[in-house]
C-alpha cells in the first residue's frame, strides 16, 4: 500500500522499466499484457491528476 501518489507513480514506472511480461495485481486476475497495463495505469493517473487540478483552479477563480 502507498501513502501517497508520487510513491505510487515512481513504483510504477520502476515496473514498466522491467519489462515485465506478467504481472499479479492486489486484487483481480494475473495481467498477461502487463507493458501495456502498467501504461494504462500511468495514464490514468495522470488524467485523474489534470483534472483535479483543473477543478482546484476553476476553484480559485470561482467559477465552480
Amino acid at each position: 500500500m502507498f501513502e501517497d501518489l508520487f510513491t505510487y507513480m515512481k513504483s510504477l514506472e520502476v515496473i514498466l522499466n522491467l519489462s515485465p511480461h506478467l504481472i499479479y495485481p492486489g486484487h483481480g486476475p494475473v495481467v498477461d499484457e502487463a507493458v501495456e497495463k502498467i501504461k494504462e495505469y500511468i495514464e490514468h493517473r495522470n488524467l485523474r491528476e489534470k483534472q483535479v487540478c483543473y477543478f482546484l483552479i476553476l476553484l480559485m477563480v470561482n467559477i465552480v
